[in-house]
């Protein structure tokens, strides 16, 4: 039996696309008898391990636009259409209805770029490739719940971890699945994307920020979109290195594929290495979830979270479709802590806790003193409530004679002494900060 790409080739063919167009009694016989439609079939049930089914449907996508090219009248077309109606539900057994109707779709739009507006054939393609509407909403309300529940169970990462496995990729210059890993990291761009198929230039307004064009997934899209994105813990030149590197080891083969044939051919080996990177972490990453790994830390490092939310950002970073904020929430299931020391606003928080920590030790030695000398006063002085601005010196010299006395500081108590629940409330939040 000959390969499906070469029936698929042969039925694209000038020959019978000519025959199309006289609507040859051959044509109509291909078309519309049984024996065609049991010759497909044959084909979607056939064991190939190298033919799986979104390479069957893209076949089928491109066996649609050679047929409805040439306008075929509407007896054939439904003939065409019927046998469509047949097969798919056939190709995506396995896969799942939402793959089902994503193809219909395809299949339609193809009818609609040939067809005339309001033409009988357009109205066909709806009526006659149905499917089961009730069937797609369960789909989707489980989608839906399915990222709500990984949203409530996040997968958990710290800066560190993710600076230094960039660090480990971005050093390696003989392994390209490595360099690959680590601007998939830094950037956040689909693997597809940084092998072949986008362009990267460097900002001209924003430092260590990125243009990148030439997106993979542009539905429907008139005009070609770009992204302006920062690019996390590597330089723009570190960046435009590995990318060379990466598009230099692959050599010329990988232009000559598709976005599908690119991600089905690469993806295994990078994520062996992805594997082997994150064997230390509890879960099970792969590359897909590097893009959200990067949305999620470039937004806690970069975007101004008081007027954009997380999926807004993920969404717009990761070079979603205009509008879906639903598909973003599926790359909001993991979490990034921010532990590094480089921080600015981390290294002040430190150095604030270290400066409180030096003024307790210092309080316990000179009350350790105290105590040795039996300088201990008879009572614990209260607040006498002055207005001179020392009120919190006063209730340290309070706090200091209870410790002496081995009295438990706490609100009640200091209430006692007449201190109010504002400046209360400073000193433990002051001394307790962690």
């Amino acid at each position: 039996m000959p390969s499906l790409s070469r029936f698929i080739k042969e039925c694209s063919s000038k020959e019978f696309i000519d025959d199309l167009e006289k609507e040859t009694v051959r044509t109509r016989t291909l078309i519309c008898n049984p024996t065609f439609h049991k010759k497909i079939q044959e084909y979607l049930s056939t064991d190939q391990p190298a033919l799986t089914a979104k390479s069957i449907g893209t076949s089928l996508k491109i066996l649609a636009t050679a047929i409805f090219k040439t306008q075929p009248a509407l007896t054939l077309a439904r003939a065409i259409l019927s046998a469509f109606n047949k097969w798919i539900p056939a190709i995506y057994l396995e896969s799942g209805a939402a793959s089902q109707q994503k193809l219909m779709g395809e299949i339609r739009k193809i009818i609609l770029d040939n067809y005339p507006e309001g033409h009988k054939v357009i109205a066909l393609s709806y009526r006659t490739m149905r499917f089961d509407q009730a069937l797609l909403q369960n789909i989707r309300k489980e989608y839906s719940q399915s990222v709500s529940m990984r949203n409530q169970d996040k997968m958990i990462f710290t800066d560190i971890d993710i600076y230094r496995i960039i660090d480990t990729c971005a050093a390696d210059s003989e392994d390209w699945r490595l360099n690959a890993i680590g601007i998939e990291l830094a950037i956040g761009a689909r693997m597809n994307e940084i092998l072949s198929l986008s362009e990267f230039k460097q900002h001209p307004d924003k430092s260590n920020w990125i243009i990148q064009t030439g997106l993979s997934k542009q539905k429907d899209e008139t005009e070609e979109r770009s992204i302006h994105k920062p690019i996390i813990r590597i330089s723009f030149e570190q960046l435009d290195k590995m990318i060379k590197n990466v598009r230099h080891s692959l050599g010329p083969k990988v232009l000559e594929k598709n976005n599908y044939e690119i991600s089905q051919a690469e993806i295994g080996p990078i994520n062996v290495k992805v594997a082997e990177l994150f064997s230390n972490d509890e879960y099970k990453v792969t590359s897909h979830k590097l893009r959200s790994i990067y949305g999620d830390l470039s937004y806690k490092l970069f975007a101004d979270v008081d007027k954009i939310s997380l999926q807004a950002w993920v969404s717009l970073v990761l070079g979603h479709s205009p509008g879906s904020i639903a598909t973003a929430s599926s790359y909001t299931t993991v979490s990034v802590r921010i532990l590094d020391g480089n921080d600015q606003a981390q290294n002040e928080i430190n150095k604030m806790k270290e400066q409180i920590r030096k003024l307790i030790k210092e309080a316990e030695i000179q009350d350790a003193e105290k105590k040795e000398a039996g300088d201990i006063p008879d009572e614990v002085p209260p607040n006498p409530k002055l207005r001179d601005g020392r009120v919190m010196d006063r209730l340290l010299h309070s706090v200091r004679v209870m410790n002496l006395k081995d009295i438990e500081v706490t609100r009640p108590a200091l209430r006692d002494l007449k201190y109010g629940s504002p400046i209360i409330n400073e000193y433990f939040k002051k001394m307790h900060p962690l």
